[in-house]
């Protein structure tokens, strides 16, 4: 039976810096995040193929702001939503053929449990810092309704990535990667924004790092 949309919502973090997180959660990090969102593509896409060409489908893939720019204290989860993120761009060309879209989703902070428990409720080295660097404000968190509702506008606009806010609209381009955006007013505002975006990413990280060192030598003491 054909299948018109797949949607790959799979997620869990394990925060602490990389030599004190255990290995096996490592693993269950890695084989959620990325390999739960694999595992069914590959099922699900021989199916869609048995669409005409007029009557596309979609694959949605649920990434994070975490997938576009460092995010610190949760290493592996980070780096498995980069991998989400190159994926995406794999299929969105290995697909082309068949008219099957792909939408990358690519969250701020939304009000769900793995936030508040498994990134904030951790230690508080990495809670602080997170908080400083990321201008965490827990007023202003995305409700998972309003995800789920802009992630349908996506998918309906046929959006290869689409931001959920406005600090995503505004942190994303220097994300971005090798796929552009599918509006070229979007597109040609993003090319006139690279130079100042690359002269406020050195100050931001700068910034990371004096943030970074002022904790660690906090502890120390």
């Amino acid at each position: 039976m054909p299948i018109d949309v797949l949607i790959c919502n799979a997620g869990l973090a394990k925060p602490g810096m990389i030599g004190e997180v255990e290995v096996k959660d490592l693993d269950l990090v890695t084989k959620t995040n990325f390999l739960g969102c694999v595992y069914p593509i590959h099922a699900v896409v021989p199916l869609m193929k048995q669409r005409s060409l007029e009557n596309p489908s979609s694959i949605v893939i649920m990434s994070s702001l975490a997938g576009l720019i460092p995010v610190y204290g949760v290493n592996v989860y980070s780096a498995t939503k980069y991998a989400l993120k190159g994926l995406a761009e794999v299929l969105y060309l290995e697909l082309l053929p068949w008219n099957i879209h792909v939408n990358l989703i690519c969250p701020s902070f939304t009000k769900t449990d793995l936030l508040a428990e498994e990134y904030f409720g951790a230690n508080a080295t990495i809670c602080g810092v997170g908080k400083t660097l990321y201008s965490y404000n827990q007023q202003s968190l995305d409700s998972a309704d309003h995800v789920a509702k802009i992630t349908l506008e996506g998918i309906k606009a046929g959006r290869f990535l689409t931001f959920t806010n406005r600090q995503g609209s505004t942190l994303g381009p220097l994300g971005r990667g090798f796929i552009p955006s599918d509006s070229f007013s979007t597109f040609f505002l993003e090319l006139l924004l690279m130079i100042p975006y690359r002269f406020l990413n050195v100050l931001w990280l700068l910034h990371s790092k004096k943030v970074i060192m002022s904790s660690m030598n906090s502890n120390m003491n």
